[in-house]
């Protein structure tokens, strides 16, 4: 996560033995930027099968979109690409017919 004072927030996601008990990558980068008050301005997920594989971006999941939402439509994200590169949308792009609208508010 990038922050609007440009903090740069890392988490991780360990293996779990129950995957009930599994985060997304991003809480706890998600829960750092709360913990400092800082607003959050970009948000890449990184992943890889193993230390000698290519490192693949990874949209963030329906949650963590929401999550997002915290910090309103225009925080941008890393979305998974056929080629695998480097492109950020924001969080209104993705979420176009987002629930919020029902009740005024725009996202």
């Amino acid at each position: 996560m990038r922050t609007e004072s440009g903090k740069i927030l890392i988490s991780v996601a360990p293996d779990t033995k129950n995957d009930a008990l599994a985060l997304c990558m991003e809480v706890g980068a998600f829960l750092q930027a709360h913990k400092l008050n800082e607003a959050v301005t970009h948000s890449i997920c990184i992943c890889r099968e193993d230390q000698h594989s290519e490192f693949l971006i990874s949209s963030p999941c329906g949650v963590c979109q929401e999550r997002l939402v915290h910090w309103g439509g225009e925080v941008k994200v890393a979305v998974s690409t056929a080629e695998n590169t480097l492109v950020f949308r924001t969080i209104r792009e993705l979420m176009p017919y987002h629930w919020s609208i029902v009740s005024g508010e725009q996202l």
